[in-house]
């Protein structure tokens, strides 16, 4: 996982945390042939992996204020972005169309991996196993002087989401890439006395990563993805298809201690869990926050006039401004990304939330089929 720096206080660079499901301490594998029976020592689970890489995410407390700034601008974050996913593997800057992987996600993909470092954010595993490509509208509006006249310009700039998507990975992980003067698109603005920027696009990148998840819906195996019917794959007997147990382990994942159960989980719940990650935290709690008041900041760069010959010199020495300004919004973002909670249980976790809603319709099935079939 590549680092990079996090901005709080000056110590060394911290690294910018994955989001990602992860195990629950003290949980313990059941004995397959018994129900209810003893706990033995943990086992790994089967679908990907678990260890969260929280590292500098565990640090408490408000973020830091973004660095240099003078003054603040607010923005609302539109909830229901599209989404964007792709198949192809991390992204850099270049962008190109994909077929799509992810149903309902526009499509797109970078050539090259991004120098992130964000660390993940994944789920919680039990050892006993999105919209992407948002667009988050902001409403402010910053107006500018652009010369001795007075000369103002009135700048919205959306930014858009553009993740990679790999639902075939070995884990279950969120990690925003970085930001830069790569990351927007600009116009150099002449006015009588200077030479200004205009921002017209901001596009941030990322990787979401879903390893596959057993379904097997007529077979008495775990793990697998509940299928409450005659034929399925719940029952009242003893194990681990025992409904009881199925239900337990679903209803655990987000409370406290709970996670990714080794034996009754679904795709779509890990899927949901990611997506929410970028959708929400990133998109909306990060770059939502964030990005407005850069996006008036950045319009408000200029330089005299007489220091560039043309617009193609002043853009070069633009863009050097850019560059720097996009540099302090990463590491603002870091240092806003990182104290996102994350864990089973715990308030503001959004990657549960969402992953317990796509499981919740599979539990109220199988309780549902065990009223009928009379089970207690």
């Amino acid at each position: 996982m590549t680092m990079r720096r996090d901005v709080r206080g000056e110590g060394p660079p911290q690294a910018r945390n994955t989001r990602h499901e992860e195990a629950a301490p003290g949980k313990r594998t059941l004995v397959e042939s018994v129900f209810g029976g003893h706990r033995v020592a943990e086992e790994a689970a089967k679908g990907g992996t678990d260890a969260k890489a929280r590292g500098a995410s565990d640090q408490q407390g408000a973020p830091a204020a973004e660095p240099g700034r003078a003054q603040a601008a607010a923005a609302s974050a539109e909830p229901g972005h599209p989404q964007a996913g792709a198949t192809s593997t991390e992204p850099g800057r270049a962008q190109a169309a994909v077929t799509s992987a992810e149903p309902g996600h526009a499509q797109t993909a970078q050539a090259t991996a991004p120098a992130t470092g964000l660390v993940s954010k994944q789920e919680r595993v039990v050892p006993r196993i999105e919209l992407g490509g948002s667009a988050v509208s902001s409403n402010v509006t910053s107006s500018h002087v652009l010369d001795e006249a007075n000369e103002a310009k009135q700048q919205r700039v959306a930014p858009t989401g553009s993740p990679t998507f790999n639902g075939a990975a070995g884990s279950n992980d969120c990690t925003p890439g970085s930001v830069s003067g790569a990351s927007v698109t600009w116009t150099v603005v002449e006015s009588p006395t200077t030479w200004g920027v205009n921002i017209t696009g901001f596009t941030t990148t990322g990787v979401i990563n879903v390893a596959p998840w057993p379904s097997k819906p007529t077979e008495m195996v775990t793990p697998n993805t509940a299928n409450a019917v005659d034929g399925g794959n719940i029952t009242d007997a003893a194990g681990n298809n025992n409904w009881k147990f199925a239900v337990k382990e679903m209803e655990e994942y987000n409370q406290a201690g709970g996670g990714r159960s080794s034996y009754w989980h679904s795709y779509e719940a890990s899927k949901a869990h990611e997506w929410a990650h970028w959708n929400t935290d990133w998109m909306v709690t990060c770059i939502g926050a964030l990005w407005p008041a850069a996006n008036a900041d950045l319009d408000a760069i200029t330089i005299p006039k007489a220091s560039a010959a043309d617009a193609a010199a002043a853009k070069l020495l633009l863009q050097a401004k850019i560059d720097a300004r996009m540099a302090t919004l990463d590491a603002a973002l870091t240092a806003k990304w990182i104290p996102i909670p994350d864990t089973p249980g715990v308030a503001g976790s959004t990657g549960y939330i969402a992953g317990q809603a796509m499981l919740n319709p599979l539990i109220a099935a199988v309780k549902a089929y065990a009223a009928t079939k009379k089970w207690t």
